[in-house]
């Protein structure tokens, strides 16, 4: 147990989520959190690795970003698979670029220390949701991506709920 919690510690640690040198792991606790992790505790809906990167990149950046560039880098966030092949967003602003960047390095920095990650981007639902904000009727976009409604009602809520983590 203590080697499993060890690999892990020091990952987090790596990535700055933790600030913990010791080898006591029973010892870790809430004020061994950094900013960063104390983020990650307050994710539910996104990934809580990648998405406090994702807010203290934009807190420090001079990158704005439109409401539909919001809607396409939070869209890579949504677990959920449709039939419409897509590879990339429809808009990639310099936030996407960021993630993609940084799964990178976590999945690089995971395998040094033997961890697993399950991070990673779903790029299908940025396009649906860009068709939705666009305001295409639900008939268009469910044909047009092979969905059911309640799969694109459940992926308008997840994003609401993404929206109000953000």
């Amino acid at each position: 147990m203590n080697l499993f919690m060890g690999g892990y510690a020091s990952y987090l640690t790596d990535i700055g989520f933790l600030d913990y040198t010791g080898t006591d792991f029973t010892a870790l606790n809430a004020t061994h959190l950094t900013k960063k992790g104390v983020l990650a505790t307050e994710v539910n809906e996104g990934d809580c690795l990648l998405m406090p990167e994702l807010y203290l990149w934009m807190s420090e950046s001079s990158e704005s970003m439109s409401a539909e560039e919001i809607l396409a880098t939070l869209s890579l966030f949504i677990e959920d698979t449709v039939q419409y092949d897509a590879t990339e967003t429809p808009i990639k602003p310099a936030a996407i670029q960021f993630l993609e960047d940084k799964l990178a390095y976590l999945c690089d920095r995971a395998d040094v220390f033997g961890v697993s990650v399950s991070s990673s981007l779903n790029y299908a639902m940025a396009a649906v949701l860009r068709d939705w904000m666009a305001g295409a009727p639900v008939a268009d976009i469910t044909g047009k991506y092979a969905m059911y409604e309640g799969n694109l009602t459940r992926t308008i809520l997840k994003m609401t709920n993404l929206l109000e983590e953000w």
